[in-house]
């Protein structure tokens, strides 16, 4: 949930497993729009493990909600997740201005 109305950078990487169709959608889903594509798997047979990524920069308003969202082409609409999915959002700019990272010493 956005805390601020502004431009966020919001990433999603998802590795399945056991993956039994041709393709998957990896979507960032927002309160305004969606954002991702298609990722072929290379092998349908029980794919090992299939890491897929996406990155968008996306303007919210104050509590807007993005979620993600995988979503197997058809046929056997198999598959496993492995733990080392993640999502990550920062907020990049807001109606003050950009927000830039502390400097490091």
């Amino acid at each position: 949930t956005a805390p601020i109305t502004g431009r966020y950078q919001l990433n999603a990487s998802v590795c399945a497993t056991d993956i039994e169709d041709e393709y998957l959608y990896l979507e960032i889903v927002t309160s305004n729009a969606t954002y991702g594509g298609v990722h072929q798997v290379p092998d349908t047979s029980g794919a090992d493990h299939e890491l897929i990524s996406v990155s968008h920069l996306v303007d919210m308003d104050a509590s807007d909600t993005a979620i993600i969202q995988v979503t197997p082409s058809g046929g056997a609409n198999q598959m496993n997740m492995h733990p080392y999915t993640f999502f990550s959002g920062c907020l990049l700019a807001c109606r003050r201005g950009l927000i830039l990272p502390a400097r490091l010493w």
